[in-house]
């Protein structure tokens, strides 16, 4: 379960990384 926590924070990083560069 914790892996899935793990995954999702990183994946929200990403996400959030990926927003700054468009803007």
């Amino acid at each position: 379960m914790f892996y899935a926590l793990l995954v999702s924070v990183i994946l929200y990083l990403i996400v959030f990384s990926l927003l700054e560069k468009n803007v």
